[in-house]
């Protein structure tokens, strides 16, 4: 059902709840009506009932939410009270009073920090499909909010979804390039996929120098490296003991030869087998005493 025109939505919201009063989404989609409408008391008691039907209501927790302190006495209507009569009717407001797109924004914004509360509720549940199903939602909102990109990249981090955890975090630094968490996001998407370590690193220690909080990061990842390069220098170094018997003869470093020294030592090692072999055939023809 369209609600860009909340006069004419409104029968039609009405009657939908004949047939079905206890869905909460009617409850909550009317809700949004008498909100545009400005029947604040209507909205609320709609968001009310739909949120005791299903807790986890986006729509209808956003529209409780705006309208929380509005629908006290003298709330019920966008029109002022000096537009009132003295019966106490309230004249129809004309129709560019019945719509607000700043209020509409309003109400979206709300509508999308609801859904990522509960994204972010469902991470700490260690629930990621669940998250991303809820980021879905909040997608059809504001694809393109900084916030939504990084509640969605760090859900792909906690699917293995590396790839799209570095898209979603780059997309929100294009945005928000001041933010930490999208760089420190960024930095474990990168190294999840083994990319170049001082990459890392760099994201790491740039999100430290804009919160402090964040340090703990950049100082694991250069412990690691670190840790990294000593276990194959040490590798290295065995290596090397264990080959240096057949590498050292005389205390030469036999990889350190040139070539002409190679030729010269084979040659000489052939002159030596030629002596061995004249001796050897002089021997065998000495006559027997």
């Amino acid at each position: 059902m369209q609600v860009d025109e909340p006069t004419l939505a409104l029968p039609r919201a009405d009657r939908a709840l004949e047939i079905a009063p206890d869905n909460p989404d009617l409850l909550a989609m009317r809700a949004d009506i008498n909100y545009r409408v400005g029947d604040f008391p209507a909205a609320e008691r709609d968001a009310r009932a739909a949120l005791r039907r299903n807790p986890r209501n986006a729509q209808a927790f956003g529209i409780l939410k705006l309208v929380e302190g509005r629908s006290g006495p003298g709330a019920g209507s966008s029109q002022p009270a000096a537009a009132r009569t003295s019966a106490g009717s309230i004249p129809t407001p004309h129709r560019s009073a019945q719509f607000d797109p700043t209020l509409t924004a309003n109400a979206d914004r709300v509508k999308l920090e609801a859904l990522l509360r509960e994204a972010y509720g469902k991470l700490g549940l260690g629930d990621s499909s669940a998250a991303l199903r809820v980021l879905e939602k909040a997608a059809y909102i504001s694809p393109k909010d900084p916030a939504l990109l990084l509640a969605r990249a760090q859900a792909k981090l906690a699917q293995k979804d590396a790839v799209g955890a570095l898209q979603d975090s780059e997309a929100a630094l294009q945005t928000k390039p001041d933010s930490a968490r999208a760089l420190l996001l960024r930095g474990q998407a990168k190294q999840a996929l083994g990319q170049d370590a001082a990459s890392v690193l760099a994201d790491f220690k740039a999100a430290a120098n804009m919160d402090a909080g964040l340090a703990g990061f950049y100082e694991q990842a250069l412990a690691k490296m670190a840790n990294q390069a000593q276990t194959a220098q040490s590798a290295s170094d065995a290596g090397s003991s264990r080959s240096a018997p057949y590498q050292n003869i005389f205390g030469l470093d036999l990889r350190s030869l040139s070539p002409r020294a190679w030729a010269g030592i084979v040659g000489l090692a052939g002159l030596a087998l030629v002596m061995l072999c004249i001796v050897w055939y002089h021997f065998k023809r000495r006559p027997q005493a």
